[in-house]
């Protein structure tokens, strides 16, 4: 799965460990799934797609993978959004 941060990559072709009480462990390709959150270096993210390789590749290693799941709607872009359309509608 393609992890995608605007403030740059987090992740990176590694181990992961998982968050304690299971810090002696790494995250596998089997707990990656559709709608999953991972704590990936103390942060949150939740795996809501995946690319057809991706999905091929989980699906030949037998893990069954939970249809896509809406992103959810970011508050800030939808100000800019609401702030452009007031804008536009305010020119002459």
């Amino acid at each position: 799965m393609n992890v995608v941060y605007v403030t740059g990559t987090i992740l990176n072709r590694h181990r992961v460990p998982k968050p304690a009480p299971d810090d002696d462990q790494y995250y596998r390709a089997d707990d990656l799934n559709i709608g999953v959150e991972l704590n990936l270096h103390s942060r949150v993210v939740k795996l809501v797609n995946c690319d057809d390789f991706t999905r091929n590749f989980l699906q030949k290693l037998g893990v069954r993978l939970n249809p896509p799941i809406q992103i959810p709607a970011d508050p800030y872009s939808c100000e800019r959004k609401a702030a452009s359309v007031a804008e536009l509608l305010t020119l002459p």
